[in-house]
């Protein structure tokens, strides 16, 4: 509570006048809402909804405590100050949101009293509501960190975030909610709805406070490993992967892929979805490069975790994940068209890593580089192999797109992935960024 962070952002957000006017506005509302007619259901689902709104608010509050400093100049003073990262993090995320937090708490308050459903149901539910509203106050946190880091925090806004959160996490809490009183199967083991919630926002909530103190860090030139990501995207894979098997899988009873080998090829196909993303958000510089080298050649491990970027280790799992993948087949004596397509995305994956990379270590990049480079990926996975389809070209096919039809496909993709990167290594060597 002696964080000077947390006091300053609460000195800014509390007054008296916040403080009287807010509960009488929150009070008044509820009172209008129940003496018509005395319906408790009728306040409950008021005084439920009401605390979305500060909730929401809290949201913007957490992004301009960070957003309002960049533009007032005022940030790179503060990361010369001697408050640690953690400090810094969580007292702009729980001190900006204080009074937001003072609305949504009362109106959750009233909503626990005037519920008439039994009490370890409203308990359940508040609970839940409460781990939404810090799970996503966080994420956008997180994600002004990202911008920051990327030098796009003039193009930035908080509402930006905002939509960007709620898009992304309403429909996970929907769904929750329509499955609210059903059983999840956790792997073979049946887990109470309520329960399974609960237990997943907390874990990605802390997750996302992990990310955030990760991020201060960098901010703070602080040097960060790679393992917060390594341990999140494992948790992110057993999820996905649980839950994807739930929508339907094929089983054991003879059929082409059994449970494991399901769960195997999800990941894979997961995590290589997610190293495009991880490219996108990580600005690796030539700079970053060489040092990266630099360590590789001289055996530094500690200084190569350092300078590990994340999409790389996504890679890696990615592989790692269809090693076990073909690991079962061999033990099972069966092959599997799936595992060749599956190389064949991986491939195409490194190829698409090594064209944006060469693209980023330009001498003269612009983001506007790296866009173009990603519409062109685009148009040769989408438009092309439609033209090149409808001229019978088909055997141009594998060269662009994997598919079932053709196993040996993996082998032109193999040709394209080490010609992208032996450009790389051209554009790396026109820099000098290979060490000696």
């Amino acid at each position: 509570m002696l964080n000077p962070e947390f006091l300053r952002n609460v000195w800014l957000e509390m007054s008296w006048h916040r403080l009287i006017g807010l509960p009488v506005v929150i009070v008044l509302v509820c009172l209008m809402a129940w003496l018509p007619d005395y319906d408790r259901d009728k306040l409950a689902f008021i005084s439920f909804s009401m605390a979305v709104l500060p909730g929401i608010w809290g949201m913007h509050l957490v992004a301009e405590s960070l957003l309002g400093e960049l533009r007032g100049n005022t940030w790179h003073a503060q990361r010369m100050s001697a408050l640690s990262a953690w400090q810094l993090a969580w007292g702009k995320l729980f001190g900006s949101t204080l009074f937001a937090w003072s609305g949504a708490g009362l109106c959750l308050l009233i909503y626990a009293v005037a519920s008439p459903q039994a009490w370890e149901s409203v308990l359940v539910k508040v609970l839940l509501a409460v781990l939404a509203g810090l799970l996503m106050q966080s994420v956008v946190l997180l994600l002004c960190l990202v911008s920051m880091g990327r030098n796009m925090i003039g193009r930035s806004q908080s509402f930006a975030y905002i939509l960007l959160t709620l898009i992304t996490f309403v429909p996970v809490f929907i769904s929750l909610s329509e499955n609210w009183k059903s059983s999840v199967d956790w792997y073979g083991s049946s887990v109470p709805g309520p329960v399974f919630a609960i237990v997943v926002t907390l874990v990605f909530y802390g997750w996302s406070l992990a990310g955030v103190r990760r991020l201060m860090a960098a901010e703070l030139q602080i040097r960060q490993g790679v393992e917060v990501w390594l341990g999140f995207l494992l948790c992110f894979l057993l999820l996905a992967c649980n839950m994807m098997h739930n929508l339907g899988v094929p089983g054991d009873n003879g059929q082409w892929m059994s449970v494991g080998q399901f769960h195997a090829a999800s990941a894979a196909m997961i995590a290589m979805l997610v190293v495009y993303g991880m490219m996108l958000l990580e600005d690796t510089t030539p700079m970053q490069a060489r040092r990266w080298l630099l360590a590789w050649q001289q055996g530094d491990w500690q200084a190569l975790h350092y300078a590990t970027p994340c999409w790389l280790v996504t890679w890696l799992v990615a592989a790692a994940c269809l090693l076990v993948l073909a690991a079962q087949l061999i033990v099972t004596d069966h092959t599997l068209p799936v595992l060749l397509v599956l190389v064949s995305c991986l491939l195409f994956v490194l190829r698409d890593c090594a064209l944006l990379l060469w693209m980023r270590f330009r001498p003269d990049y612009r983001p506007a580089h790296t866009i173009a480079m990603v519409i062109y990926l685009l148009c040769s996975y989408t438009v092309l192999p439609v033209v090149l389809k409808a001229l019978d070209a088909d055997l141009m096919l594998p060269w662009l797109i994997p598919g079932v039809d053709w196993q040996w496909g993996w082998i032109c993709v193999a040709i394209e992935a080490v010609t992208a990167l032996w450009l790389l290594r051209l554009r790396c060597q026109s820099l000098r960024l290979l060490p000696a």
